[in-house]
């Protein structure tokens, strides 16, 4: 009898496949084997049969990241261990075949698994990671900025399951159809079809997703890809110019970097924005009488995603200026800003003017892309600037004395100077510019900038934007012993 393996080999090869990276690993590197074998057995009655394991892992150690390759060794690499101990054993087994597949999208990967056996049984699962923003990609995410509804998309996957289920089974004679109940198994299918199910984008760009098709015999399913949208069909969905175009999709798509206290801001506990302008953006909604989807941007990007139609609008307290104008639309102010000092508390009588931040010493601290950055390159050329990725992380790195100041707005400044004794805004009265901030969308949305000027208007005359702000900005700055700061005439 041949033996090859044992569960204790299969925990020596898991660990020491087991590469860490960090997040950043680059594409050749993202990927690596948690598990990798193959050979042939045969089993104590002489059967022989070849297997294949080969079981990844991501190459990083966001808690996503993390997240994923915890599930992908309960479900694959469990299989692998148990078919080592039937060799150690002598049993007979099937023989599996397990295979991944990468699928790359710039930084977004999806990796698909693939499991078969001789048995005629088989496994699918798919997995998809941002590496860029070391966030796990779900459906809703990926519809989302597909710019497909997730209602449409249902609809559109149980038809083609649907059919699928008639195809496989068309030439069953009825008296076995009514034996093994087939209308209760094609129930059962469409039952399955839901997004609860892994959808991803395969190397074409399709999208495509893994199904539960109910068996006659054997097993209780059998797992299937479907694919629900060309990539072709992806690439003709446009961002929506009109209330009526957004009305007929029963969708609005709203971008914001999700980075941003207390306007937009996606808290990780929750996986759901939050802030005023999440709440303005749940508000513009409800008004045109349609769901709300949030579409993941970033200061860098926003301009360039608007541009491409990522989404139909972005609200994620956005300054209105000339340079956004001549690119894209700005509708009108809703809400009054400007550009301030955030610093520690015992400072706060040293940072009172530009040029006081102005030195070598002074260690100035931004967030990558945006206004604040381009502010502080412009008027602080001669402190030492700092760019970090994580904005919402800075105030506490700025308390925690690794940065001396941060040019933000007066809205973020009063909200963490509330809620963080250790931090000051001197300068929140007297901010270096005044500005608005606006809803941006892409040009030739003539009709669309038209209702939401009209909304905002009607948010205003309402007292909703003043009490957005009392809940969001002046709060704070109240509890921070200043006085309220005007909203938008």
């Amino acid at each position: 009898m041949k033996r090859i393996g044992s569960f204790f080999l299969a925990l020596l090869l898991f660990s020491a496949l087991a590469l860490p990276a960090g997040a950043d690993a680059p594409r050749t590197g993202a990927v690596t084997e948690l598990f990798s074998a193959e050979g042939v057995y045969t089993d104590d009655v002489g059967n022989t049969e070849s297997y294949a394991y080969h079981i990844p892992q991501l190459a990083a150690e966001s808690p996503a990241a993390r997240e994923i390759n915890a599930e992908i060794r309960e479900r694959f690499g469990s299989a692998a261990e148990r078919q080592f101990q039937n060799m150690d054993g002598g049993y007979s087994l099937w023989s599996w075949h397990i295979e991944w597949h990468p699928y790359w999208h710039g930084d977004q990967l999806f990796l698909l698994l693939t499991a078969d056996t001789n048995g005629g049984f088989t496994d699918r699962a798919a997995y998809g990671y941002d590496f860029a923003a070391d966030e796990r990609i779900t459906n809703e995410r990926l519809l989302s900025e597909l710019g497909i509804p997730a209602e449409q998309y249902l609809e559109r996957l149980r038809e083609k399951v649907g059919r699928l289920f008639e195809d496989m089974y068309k030439d069953v004679p009825d008296n076995i159809r009514e034996q093994a109940g087939m209308d209760e198994m094609r129930r059962k299918t469409l039952d399955w079809a839901d997004l609860e199910q892994p959808v991803f984008l395969d190397g074409a760009g399709n999208v495509v997703t893994i199904v539960k098709v109910a068996s006659i015999a054997g097993a209780d399913w059998y797992y299937h890809q479907v694919t629900c949208y060309s990539a072709e069909e992806t690439a003709a969905l446009p961002a929506a110019k009109s209330p009526e175009e957004i009305a007929e999709r029963k969708l609005l798509r709203v971008g914001t970097a999700g980075d941003y206290q207390p306007m937009s801001y996606l808290d990780p506990d929750t996986g759901k924005y939050v802030g005023f302008d999440a709440e303005l953006a749940e508000d513009l909604a409800a008004a045109l009488g349609v769901e709300l989807e949030f579409v993941k941007t970033s200061w860098p990007t926003l301009m360039e995603d608007t541009l491409a139609g990522k989404f139909d609008l972005a609200i994620c307290g956005i300054t209105i200026t000339d340079a956004r104008r001549e690119q894209a639309l700005m509708s009108e102010g809703y809400f009054g800003n400007g550009k301030t000092v955030l610093c520690r508390a015992e400072d706060a009588d040293r940072y009172t003017s530009l040029e006081a931040i102005n030195r070598p010493e002074v260690r100035v601290m931004e967030n990558p892309g945006g206004l604040n950055e381009k502010f502080a390159r412009e008027n602080l050329p001669d402190a030492a600037l700092t760019i970090h990725p994580v904005n919402q992380e800075i105030p506490g790195l700025i308390a925690a004395g690794e940065a001396d100041v941060m040019i933000t707005e007066i809205m973020e400044a009063g909200y963490y100077v509330s809620r963080d004794h250790r931090l000051a805004a001197p300068l929140i009265h007297e901010p270096f510019t005044h500005g608005q901030l606006g809803v941006m969308m892409p040009k030739g949305s003539e009709a669309l900038l038209q209702y939401v000027n009209s909304f905002l208007e009607a948010e205003k005359s309402s007292g909703r934007i003043e009490a957005l702000a009392e809940q969001y900005i002046y709060g704070g700055i109240h509890q921070a012993g200043g006085e309220a700061l005007p909203a938008a005439a």
